[in-house]
């Protein structure tokens, strides 16, 4: 088990999952195991597996809302609320490409690279 600490939000990664608490003290998880479709993009995206992707998926969400200002990622706020951000499609793009440029272009592991967050 492993905890972060980015900004204003917690991340507790375990072998099944993550648990990502919020500033307003609600939870989102999430499953690491893969999903049908992510292993193409995993590979893509210079993984060698969806777990490992999915491992660093919403730490990258609270990374990114961690340096542009938000107290939380907007998108997964929304999710612990029950509701859907209306820029959800742009944020997950961005987590996305980050992701991407991050492992395939620089070797970051971005779970590593939030301990010091």
């Amino acid at each position: 088990m492993m905890e972060l600490t980015i900004g204003k939000v917690s991340v507790v990664i375990t072998r099944e999952g993550m648990m990502t608490v919020l500033p307003n003290g609600k939870l989102v998880y999430a499953h690491l195991e893969e999903q049908a479709g992510q292993a193409a993009r995993a590979k893509e995206m210079g993984y060698g597996s969806a777990e490992e992707m999915n491992r660093e998926h919403d730490v990258t969400h609270s990374l990114l809302a961690h340096w542009l200002g938000p107290d939380a990622s907007p998108t997964l706020k929304a999710v612990s609320e029950g509701k859907t951000y209306k820029h959800w499609q742009i944020e997950e793009a961005a987590v996305l490409a980050l992701q991407a440029y991050a492992r395939a272009a620089l070797g970051i592991d971005l779970v590593e690279l939030a301990k010091d967050a």
